[in-house]
């Protein structure tokens, strides 16, 4: 819908743009013999093909090998990242897990751990993780696993949510709260701590999906949200 504009000494055969630069629409305009012609544009979104990467919060120690130890009775929360968005499918020993196809996965039980998913903008095309997230059962006396990170344990709400102009953010948990606010690209937008209650003005902000941190003493609560 704006006016095209023209790039600074972009005048060669060719166009290098980085992730940080995208998304953006991009058209050549090229002359010969005094005549100009102007390309259609094209969309470039670096965003939507960043790496799947998955986060992991809850009870569990991290082994040697980087793998998961938990005890029974401990959960660990897998959460796919920005900007994979959709047609979430994870797996277990490379087999699908029926109705496990969205963006938070609750394991309980040793496995390992996969995922494929599509970013939002191009739903058509599959990432899938580089490797395969090993979960085990510690073998010490007594099984204690750490709590250090217990995620989405910190009691929270937000809304409304999607949101055009502020979220309002509530947690029932006297304690400092840090809060974030990552664009796709993981780039931080926001970031001040309050305690209690906050409005989260975004009215500045563009358009699209957003992860938002809240860490505290009590713990650790994730959300995706949207404005629009």
């Amino acid at each position: 819908g704006g006016t095209a504009q023209p790039i600074p000494g972009a005048t060669g055969q060719a166009l290098d743009v980085d992730a940080v630069s995208t998304p953006v629409y991009i058209s050549v305009a090229a002359t010969v013999d005094g005549c100009t012609e102007t390309s259609p544009e094209v969309l470039v979104d670096g965003l939507a093909f960043l790496p799947l990467v998955v986060a992991s919060s809850g009870e569990f120690d991290i082994g040697n090998n980087g793998e998961l130890i938990i005890c029974q009775g401990d959960s660990v929360w897998l959460v796919a990242q920005l900007p994979y968005t959709t047609n979430f499918q994870w797996y277990d020993d490379q087999q699908p897990l029926n109705g496990a196809n969205d963006d938070t996965l609750l394991v309980t039980a040793p496995g390992n751990y996969w995922l494929t998913a599509s970013p939002g903008e191009c739903p058509g095309w599959t990432a899938s993780l580089g490797l395969q997230i090993s979960v085990v059962w510690g073998n010490s006396p007594g099984c204690v696993t750490a709590i250090g990170d217990p995620g989405m344990r910190l009691p929270a709400e937000v809304f409304p949510n999607p949101a055009a102009n502020w979220f309002r953010i509530e947690v029932a948990d006297a304690a400092p709260v840090s809060l974030t606010l990552n664009d796709a690209s993981g780039r931080v937008m926001q970031e001040y701590e309050f305690s209690g209650q906050t409005i989260l003005n975004v009215q500045q902000l563009p358009r699209g999906v957003y992860m938002l941190w809240l860490r505290s003493a009590g713990g650790v609560f994730m959300q995706k949200v949207v404005l629009e």
